[in-house]
């Protein structure tokens, strides 16, 4: 049987982990209040460091629930962003998820697989 490719495992573990995310901070409909404008919507699964930089993308300390609005038109958020993740979080931490962005990370299928049964569960 074919193993399932490096890119099909990240897809899906991106979706797996936006529904786990959605989940935490919302209602049944799908609604919450966004972490950086306070606004009660729909929301998305928002990253303070941008996706791109794989030792931080499945990180539930670098991601909350952001409405539409913060999460694409306004790039992020991101100074509102750092702010809430500071005051939850604290120094410390944001510390770590800085010096996590510049780390090179390559995940194996078996990380992968590890981290889709993590988050559906």
């Amino acid at each position: 049987m074919k193993q399932p490719s490096l890119a099909s495992l990240r897809r899906k573990l991106d979706k797996v982990f936006a529904a786990y995310i959605r989940e935490q901070y919302t209602n049944a409909e799908g609604m919450g209040f966004c972490i950086t404008c306070k606004q009660y919507a729909k929301l998305q699964c928002g990253h303070f460091i941008k996706r791109q930089h794989m030792a931080v993308r499945w990180d539930e300390r670098n991601v909350a629930g952001q409405c539409l609005a913060c999460n694409h038109f306004k790039g992020g958020n991101e100074g509102e962003f750092y702010h809430a993740l500071l005051k939850k979080y604290g120094q410390d931490t944001m510390f770590d998820l800085m010096n996590l962005k510049r780390k090179t990370v390559h995940h194996t299928r078996a990380d992968l697989m590890e981290m889709i049964e993590r988050f559906k569960s």
